[in-house]
């Protein structure tokens, strides 16, 4: 008993070195040891590491949430951009579908041997008008290239539009028969005796007269190119939609609605001398 009060100091020493040492050595195994206190070790730092885990876990769900949305986000562009592209095509085909038919339309109404002996026909679009909602003047996509000249006829599917004003390479510049400054001599299906001369009001509108009095133009009355002045004969111009006399000088005059509808002109053919 002596030696342990006189050597207390030693044996705490060696107790706490021992305790040091058995910690050390338990905490160095492999989790498949069996030590009870391995597993206390190991556990107590499991707990130590969980929240640093839980956060880094969280970090990396972040970015990979961000890369699947940029990926989604791409996905959709590149799924949008083929829809663009496959409205386009249906359109465009919708377009060629149209545009067949006027063709079409435009063939049947020119089989004329009149056209066929004096006349070739350039068929060509509207590109661009004049600041109106009515096809006054307008633009088309042939030119003195394609053979068109000043003058010439232009007509589409439903009658006669007009004449071209001016001519360059590629292109041309057509005016309507609903211009003011666009007149054409006219005669009556009905009567072909009967003669006049009919313009564009400027609002969309014919009107005219006739040479002759007392010869009976009626409303309704389908009325044709004459022949006379640059047009050929029996060009569709429109129906007459009224009819005056005037009080003082015993003039008939007329109105008259077009057979063309100058809001929505797109394919016209010129007929150019050969």
């Amino acid at each position: 008993m002596n030696w342990i009060k006189n050597h207390i100091k030693l044996m705490i020493i060696m107790i706490v070195i021992l305790i040091l040492v058995t910690i050390i050595v338990v905490s160095s195994f492999d989790s498949k040891g069996g030590s009870v206190l391995g597993s206390a070790v190991q556990g107590t730092a499991a707990v130590a590491e969980e929240p640093l885990t839980a956060a880094g876990s969280g970090i990396s769900s972040f970015f990979g949430g961000l890369i699947n949305f940029r990926s989604i986000q791409k996905e959709n562009y590149r799924l949008k951009q083929e829809l663009e592209e496959v409205s386009s095509e249906l359109t465009q085909a919708q377009l060629t579908q149209i545009q067949l038919s006027e063709l079409r339309e435009l063939a049947n109404s020119l089989n004329y041997s009149s056209y066929d002996d004096e006349y070739e026909k350039v068929t060509a679009n509207v590109i661009a008008m004049d600041n109106s909602d009515i096809f006054n003047i307008f633009t088309i996509n042939a030119g003195s290239d394609d053979g068109i000249q000043k003058d010439d006829m232009v007509v589409n599917a439903d009658g006669l539009i007009g004449r071209v004003l001016s001519v360059s390479g590629n292109s041309a510049k057509v005016t309507g028969l609903v211009d003011s400054s666009n007149s054409v001599s006219f005669t009556v299906i009905r009567d072909p005796e009967i003669l006049g001369i009919i313009s564009g009001d400027g609002a969309g509108g014919l009107e005219g007269y006739v040479f002759d009095e007392s010869k009976s133009i009626i409303e309704g009355d389908t009325i044709v190119t004459s022949g006379m002045g640059n047009y050929p004969a029996g060009i569709l111009i429109g129906e007459i939609s009224a009819v005056n006399i005037d009080a003082d000088s015993k003039q008939k005059t007329v109105q008259a609605k077009s057979a063309v509808n100058f809001k929505s002109i797109r394919l016209v053919t010129v007929l150019t001398k050969q």
